[in-house]
């Protein structure tokens, strides 16, 4: 073998390791970056995912009990408005937002119902367009947080994946 073929040999086997020592760094740091990425993501997708669901345990209640659910839980709202308002995150603004409008239209369906049972307990008519008002929010809340916590679910598992 030859000067030049053993420094040939030589550079490669450098250039190799270095290749291969570049491609291990890389690895680590994009296992690192998943790792810090879901110990940061992972509780607050729980938290909102926790959010529709008590959002939901509400909505049932409203709409099978509107005078009960309002009496018993006047805060509810605004609890979950506050947790929301908690969750300060630049990679979940596009979920957040959308729970944000699904809690815009249960305070919605919130105001109505406690206008309709106001004016039932004292014995008015409630006009049918507050009602109809009352039946397309609670389907409008009740199909949209059902799908925003499956899509929540399903991103909670990719991130952890």
């Amino acid at each position: 073998m030859t000067a030049a073929q053993i420094l040939g040999s030589v550079v490669i086997a450098a250039i190799v390791t270095g290749a291969i020592k570049l491609v291990r760094d890389w690895r680590k740091r994009v296992h690192a970056e998943k790792v810090a990425r879901r110990e940061r993501l992972g509780p607050k997708f729980r938290e909102l995912i926790g959010i529709c669901q008590n959002m939901q345990g509400v909505a049932t209640r409203l709409e099978n009990d509107p005078a009960q659910e309002i009496a018993v839980e006047p805060d509810a709202i605004r609890q979950f408005r506050t947790r929301l308002d908690a969750i300060v995150e630049p990679d979940l603004a596009e979920m957040h937002k959308q729970v944000d409008d699904v809690l815009t239209e249960m305070t919605q369906w919130w105001g109505a119902a406690t206008q309709v049972v106001g004016m039932t307990a004292q014995g008015q008519d409630v006009n049918p367009k507050i009602r109809n008002r009352i039946d397309d929010l609670a389907e409008s809340v009740g199909g949209n947080l059902e799908r925003i916590k499956d899509e929540l679910k399903a991103q909670l598992k990719e991130l952890e994946g």
